[in-house]
């Protein structure tokens, strides 16, 4: 994802995981100016890299070195590790699915990935395009051949092509609707 020794781009990618600088801000406590300055390469705190660590759910040991993997598992993972370990069944967290074996968690944080993204760049979605679109994303994230625990990294990057296409289109509005 990022280079070993360069936790500025490795904040950067955990504003990205949650949404943007400001929901960075909001889900950390730190003040948006603050991490602006961590973003330009001021030597956070520990205490501020736990704060942002544990707003974006990803591994301390990832944003201080960039150790891999990136994300921790989700609470529902450590419930379900927790209920396994007490029932007897299986020491291998799994993700929360639904019926139809999708992992619903990682679908709720494409959902709120798209819908940030619109949002950040000003542009309009229907609610039906948001469902499809993060449908979409869900199905190329899904099918990426990387493993579960990396798949919040292969979202990130599926988000940047996306808001690259978005401003594409912002640039050449005529050209969108010709292709539509």
């Amino acid at each position: 994802m990022t280079a070993d020794g360069d936790v500025s781009a490795r904040i950067r990618d955990c504003a990205n995981l949650v949404g943007g600088g400001n929901e960075l801000s909001r889900k950390s406590g730190i003040p948006r100016r603050s991490l602006e300055n961590y973003l330009t390469g001021r030597e956070p705190k520990a205490s501020v890299l736990l704060a942002i660590a544990r707003a974006a759910d990803v591994r301390l040991e990832w944003l201080i070195a960039g150790d891999e993997p990136m994300c921790t598992p989700s609470a529902d993972a450590h419930a379900s590790l927790q209920q396994q370990s007490q029932t007897g069944g299986q020491s291998q967290a799994q993700p929360q699915s639904s019926s139809t074996g999708m992992d619903r968690a990682l679908m709720g944080r494409i959902f709120d990935a798209v819908s940030t993204l619109y949002k950040d760049e000003g542009a309009a979605i229907s609610t039906i395009d948001l469902g499809e679109t993060a449908a979409r994303i869900y199905d190329q994230v899904i099918r990426s051949p990387v493993p579960p625990e990396a798949r919040l990294n292969a979202l990130m990057g599926v988000i940047e092509v996306e808001r690259d296409q978005i401003r594409a289109d912002a640039k050449n509005p005529k050209q969108r609707k010709a292709s539509a």
